[in-house]
């Protein structure tokens, strides 16, 4: 089967909003489900600037990034 940033894009913000999963759980069971290196989706999480920014925020939250000067979360997602 052929993902699509379009699949993609569908199928992690289901699992965000409709089963409460974070943006890195969701990333991984997308992988998951289709077989896949999560390192061959990352063309599509820097090409939708709104999920590149949901998970910066949150692995800067859980110290897997180094935190950087940001908007808080609500007001950022209010600007995209």
């Amino acid at each position: 089967m052929k993902i699509t940033q379009d699949k993609f894009l569908k199928e992690v913000y289901e699992l965000i909003h409709e089963q409460d999963h974070t943006v890195v759980e969701s990333i991984i069971e997308f992988c998951e489900k289709y077989e896949l290196e999560p390192e061959s989706v990352t063309k599509y999480v820097k090409n939708n600037q709104n999920l590149k920014s949901r998970l910066t925020i949150e692995c800067m939250e859980r110290n897997l990034i180094e935190k950087q000067a940001t908007l808080p979360l609500w007001i950022h997602l209010t600007l995209i």
